[in-house]
């Protein structure tokens, strides 16, 4: 979706890239986090943060590793130009697969049995100077949909969108 505001906010700060982000509902919940390394915007994956790391406060109290990014990001075309001649790393989880068996049988996972490898857009964010980021709302701009039943499902993307629209009925 195309959101004038984080395009505005963007073209009057001279980046080349800008993301959205929401406060971590708690330091447990799985999303990368929006941080500094070397000077240079990043994102840490959930799955390769401490929990020592996750868990650590501020002065105020709040997380210092915060803030979630929520996949919704920005670039300029000279960002795109230069990104998307270089090679992107591979981040490496260990997560539950289903199967099937020799005989065909399908074997549901009860416990991580595989290594997933992926790569993300974000990871260029290293390489740009510098970028903005928009803190948003979850409840009018975050419903994930990362597992098939519960929290973060189809289901509770469908709530938080009825809701959402609801409330300006």
């Amino acid at each position: 979706m195309v959101d004038p505001l984080l395009i505005g906010i963007a073209e009057d700060s001279h980046v080349l890239a800008a993301g959205k982000s929401l406060i971590k509902a708690s330091p447990e919940e799985k999303v990368g986090v929006f941080c500094k390394k070397n000077g240079r915007p990043s994102v840490i994956e959930y799955t390769e943060i401490s929990d020592e790391m996750a868990k650590e406060r501020d002065e105020n109290g709040e997380l210092v590793y915060g803030e979630s990014h929520i996949l919704c990001n920005m670039f300029h075309r000279k960002a795109i130009e230069q990104i998307g001649k270089e090679k992107l790393q591979y981040h490496c989880a260990f997560k539950k697969a289903n199967y099937l068996d020799e005989d065909g049988n399908l074997i549901e996972a009860k416990e991580p049995n595989s290594y997933k490898f992926e790569s993300f857009i974000f990871d260029v964010f290293e390489r740009l100077e510098d970028m903005i980021i928009l803190r948003v709302k979850r409840e009018e701009e975050f419903a994930p949909v990362k597992n098939a039943t519960g929290i973060d499902s189809p289901e509770t993307a469908r709530k938080l969108y009825y809701n959402q629209e609801n409330k300006h009925s």
